[in-house]
């Protein structure tokens, strides 16, 4: 199967010279974790804007020197882009997001973009196709977990586990009890619709209405926000029936638990995608 059979056409994107304020909007609203950056007149990809980029450099952003309101895309955008071809095979991409731990992959012909195509798009297609029979079925979700993953506790506050996120890097946390049995699961955008952007609402550029509304969302626990009851996998369980199950809710991380429904590893879109690139 080719990539042009399962690519998202016509995809948002954005102008280097574009302000990033712009982009954070589109980001937010359209609930977007990347956008990529396009010559207006020639449709040309020139780069990539992420979430995770915008807001690190929100978080270190300060009013002077016309501060964050007059920046723009090109000050933040990453010029080195992984892309794929129209005509690469489904399982090319697969592999290339797979290796490089990304998300999502924009299609380009002759450099121009003609549309995107994202891990669960591409898990979906490995879901239908022969080859989650051929190679994953004998793999188990406990061989490409990641084990002892960071978790969190419900009565914590909803900002530092914000916080603890984007310290690790992470977009999602198991939330456990003091025996780490899995209570719920807690994503980056279960925070986000609880209180926004952290780095908006929190960060030096937050405007007076902003951290009005941080006072609120200062004492707001995970428990808040946290999605229940999770939904979670087993060590033993194919890689392939987790996968379909992945399409099915779509989910991008799952808790692993015992038998006694104790935490013992997280397992998301990319490790399975990992399973079916063998």
């Amino acid at each position: 199967m080719k990539v042009s059979a399962i690519m998202k056409r016509y995809p948002r994107t954005i102008a280097a010279d574009d302000l990033l304020v712009r982009a954070r909007d589109i980001m937010v609203w359209g609930g977007f974790r990347h956008l990529p950056v396009v010559e207006p007149n020639s449709g040309r990809l020139i780069g990539v804007l992420s979430e995770r980029e915008l807001a690190e450099h929100q978080a270190r952003a300060t009013d002077s020197n016309g501060g964050p309101a007059t920046d723009t895309v090109s000050m933040v955008m990453s010029a080195q882009v992984h892309t794929a071809g129209p005509d690469d095979s489904v399982t090319e991409a697969t592999a290339r997001m797979a290796s490089e731990k990304i998300g999502w992959l924009p299609v380009t012909a002759l450099g121009k973009l003609v549309g995107l195509v994202t891990v669960s798009d591409a898990l979906a297609a490995e879901v239908r196709a022969d080859i989650v029979v051929n190679t994953a079925t004998d793999t188990k979700v406990g061989e490409v977990m990641t084990k002892d993953p960071h978790t969190a506790h419900s009565d914590n506050y909803l900002v530092d586990a914000a916080a603890r996120m984007s310290q690790y890097k992470v977009r999602h946390l198991p939330v456990v009890d003091a025996e780490g049995h899995v209570l719920g699961m807690l994503s980056d955008r279960d925070i986000r619709a609880c209180i926004g952007e952290p780095a908006r609402a929190f960060g030096p550029d937050a405007n007076e209405s902003n951290k009005a509304l941080s006072v609120s969302a200062e004492a707001l626990r995970v428990s808040n926000a946290m999605s229940v009851p999770p939904v979670t996998t087993t060590a033993d369980e194919s890689c392939a029936v987790a996968a379909g199950s992945f399409v099915d809710l779509k989910a991008s991380a799952v808790p692993v638990v015992d038998d006694d429904n104790k935490l013992v590893g997280i397992v998301s879109y990319l490790d399975l995608l990992r399973a079916f690139s063998k």
